[in-house]
Formats: structure tokens, sequence, C-alpha cells
């Protein structure tokens, strides 16, 4: 039995971490930023929020600086500009 997941299983997962990391920050009730740990915790899955934080930092989505993560102005941009359509 075959149980390590196809590459295109992988990409959706951290499509899918990404997406979740990402409007953890982008949530309104939650002031910015999150500590990198509390996205952590509220993912549950460390290696794939490391790789979900890395990939949206990489992105250039979020800025990483002491520990803490926050949203980039274009992804707040970007995430209103979809809610309106």
């Amino acid at each position: 039995m075959h149980d390590e997941p196809t590459p295109g299983e992988l990409e959706r997962e951290l499509a899918l971490a990404e997406n979740t990391i990402l409007h953890l920050l982008l949530d309104e009730p939650h002031p910015n930023p999150w500590s990198v740990e509390e996205l952590v915790l509220a993912h549950g899955n460390l290696p794939a929020a490391a790789d979900a934080i890395a990939g949206l930092h990489a992105s250039g989505l979020i800025h990483l600086a002491a520990g803490f993560a926050w949203p980039t102005r274009a992804a707040v941009r970007a995430v209103r500009m979809e809610n309106l359509m």
C-alpha cells in the first residue's frame, strides 16, 4: 500500500495551510501581529504551518520579524478586493 502523498497532494496541502495561516493573520477580530508560535498552535500541524509561513513570506504576502508575522498591505488589499466580488 502506498501511503506517501503524491506531488499534487503535497501542493494542495501546502496551499490549504498557506490559506489557513493567511486568513488567521487577516481575521479582523484578532490584532496583528501574531507570533509564529501562535500560528503554529492555531494551525495544529508544525511542519505544515512552518512550510506555509515560509512560503507566504517568500511570496511577499507576510512580514516576519522577531518571531512575529503580519500580513503585507498587498495581502490585505487583495483579500478585501476578493471579498467585493
